[in-house]
């Protein structure tokens, strides 16, 4: 419906056309929603939008995906433990490349605040490693609202996007 009475509800549907998104990884808008054109913006009306755009992968043909890199981690979360009284904590996965061509990080971002990560190669040549750094600041951590995790998008068509999940304790 075009118009909603308190206490109803109803659905809204949204398309997006995602050759107009100019980078790869994550993109965060907000929708503000009114009831005539010209309303104040209010955080009560505001609808978060979270998009994720990935490399078109999907149709490689067999023998380019023979071929293909291959992603392999060390480790599938990062675990910080407990800070106590340190305000920044570190750890790090290796990231090993066990295909046939160049495996390439394309976007790797923070998907909440409080995390400063380092990637030392973009480029994994077939059989090399690469260092993710990851820094945690426990200021910035008591700050977010949601889980910690880092987004990497890669070329490996089986894995395009990895979510990694940061654990912590205070």
């Amino acid at each position: 419906p075009s118009r909603i009475a308190p206490g109803h509800s109803g659905i809204a549907t949204l398309q997006l056309d995602s050759r107009h998104l100019r980078e790869l990884g994550l993109t965060q808008t907000s929708i503000y929603l009114g009831s005539f054109p010209g309303e104040k913006v209010a955080a009560d009306k505001e609808l978060p939008v979270n998009i994720i755009l990935l490399p078109d992968l999907v149709n490689l043909p067999a023998a380019e995906k023979a071929n293909a890199p291959r992603l392999s981690l060390s480790k599938g979360r990062i675990d910080l433990g407990e800070f106590g009284n340190k305000s920044r904590k570190h750890d790090e996965i290796i990231i090993t490349n066990q295909g046939k061509s160049t495996l390439t990080v394309r976007q790797l971002q923070m998907l909440t605040g409080g995390l400063e990560v380092s990637l030392n190669k973009q480029n994994i040549e077939p059989g090399g490693t690469a260092k993710l750094k990851v820094t945690a600041s426990a200021d910035g951590l008591r700050k977010v609202r949601s889980r910690a995790r880092i987004l990497m998008i890669t070329n490996d068509p089986d894995q395009t996007k990895i979510i990694i999940p940061v654990f912590y304790k205070f």
